[in-house]
């Protein structure tokens, strides 16, 4: 069976300055950097009419790459639906932020809303100084057409704060607000028992949220910041290596016969330790701002 290349992860950066609890990024043993803007070009000039959406992070801070206002504008007018997800970290830094607006989507994740509660999972965040990023980027998203969308992570510290959610996202001119569950990737007890809500709504033991097959990558791929492909996002370590697109090119890893094989495997059986823990639904909710 041929799969059709639908979702392309490219890694920016593997860097990030926060330390979130679960995180892989504080502890994965494979080589941090960035990726340069003439590998983003080449990687983004092949895919460029040819699959429906391009997520912009993997497992770093993607405005940390020092090229990221060039790689968001060189992204402008053209077909993917290009989407990037950030902690907002660096925003109040930046002399300018207009270029998020190239953006079809851009997405700030805030896991609470007091300094303590967010320092409790966004560990090494500032929370003042992400409103006053905030503060600083609303009249740009108002004016703009990019879908700004605030995404919380539910925590056993923040489901308290649920119901502020919404006032916050219109205080700061979102758009949209969407409640995630945790996802304990460290697979440690102590994680899950010190961050995963003992509500079933709020938690990925929810059956909702299981599936007996792994879908998600029959249609995805992820690329990291020096273009080696990893099976799926999960395997942040890269332990299974299918190919490097800025070698090979996008397609011919993805119609390669070590993918093909994979993917043929992944169909019938669980072939990797995190298999288990995949899920095809992670959104507990969606509400769009009028």
């Amino acid at each position: 069976m041929k799969y059709e290349l639908k979702r392309l992860n490219i890694e920016l950066s593997a860097r990030c300055s926060y330390a979130c609890a679960g995180c892989p990024n504080t502890y994965m043993k494979r080589k941090k950097g960035n990726m340069s803007f003439e590998s983003f070009k080449q990687i983004y000039g092949e895919i460029e009419d040819k699959i429906q959406k391009v997520y912009l992070w993997n497992y770093g801070e993607p405005l940390l790459n020092p090229h990221i206002a060039e790689i968001i504008c060189y992204t402008k007018n053209k077909k993917p639906r290009t989407v990037l997800s950030t902690t907002g970290q660096t925003l109040p830094m930046r002399e300018d932020l207009s270029f998020l607006s190239t953006l079809d989507e851009l997405i700030i994740s805030i896991n609470g809303f007091d300094s303590e509660t967010y320092s409790f999972h966004q560990k090494g965040g500032n929370f003042t100084k992400i409103v006053a990023g905030l503060r600083r980027l609303k009249p740009i998203m108002e004016r703009m057409g990019t879908e700004y969308i605030l995404q919380t992570v539910a925590n056993s510290r923040n489901i308290n704060q649920i119901d502020e959610i919404e006032q916050f996202a219109r205080e700061y001119g979102f758009n949209k607000v969407v409640l995630k569950s945790f996802n304990v990737m460290d697979n440690k007890e102590e994680t899950e028992r010190q961050y995963v809500p003992q509500e079933l709504l709020f938690s990925r033991k929810n059956p909702v949220y299981k599936t007996d097959k792994v879908y998600p990558c029959f249609e995805w791929m992820v690329v990291n910041w020096n273009g080696d492909v990893n099976i799926c996002c999960w395997d942040y370590e890269g332990e299974i290596i299918v190919g490097n697109v800025l070698e090979q090119g996008v397609f011919d890893v993805w119609e390669s016969k070590k993918m093909t094989g994979l993917k043929q495997r992944l169909a019938n059986e669980r072939i990797l330790p995190y298999c288990s823990r995949c899920t095809i639904k992670t959104t507990i909710s969606e509400l769009v701002l009028k």
